[in-house]
């Protein structure tokens, strides 16, 4: 969210996914931008909705996405969506090394 999300509020939220896999080293990279308009044509891209949270009061509460990884091609092509229901190590390392031996 890009109302809320600093460059300095991301980082803070990536530290606990960077510091659990610190022995592995696998690169987690979050994005913001400087604001919604900036971002919008990228989740539009992703087939990202987003869900605005707001409590009983009228506070504001973090935004609602759906949890999605993409596997993407050396040509910026997606070449695989996992769902939280699919999103098993030994599928994604099978789906890499497929990737990885095929010419496409």
């Amino acid at each position: 969210d890009p109302d809320h999300d600093s460059p300095e509020a991301m980082a803070e939220f990536a530290k606990p996914w960077r510091d659990a896999d610190e022995q592995n080293r696998t690169p987690w990279l979050f994005l913001t931008a400087p604001g919604r308009a900036a971002i919008e044509p990228l989740l539009a891209c992703f087939n990202q909705p987003l869900a605005p949270m707001v409590d009983k009061n009228g506070e504001f509460r973090p935004i609602s996405h759906l949890m999605r990884v993409f596997l993407i091609d050396e040509k910026a092509r997606i070449r695989n969506i996992y769902s939280p229901d699919f999103l098993d190590p030994r599928l994604m390392l099978n789906d890499f090394m497929t990737l990885e031996a095929s010419d496409s």
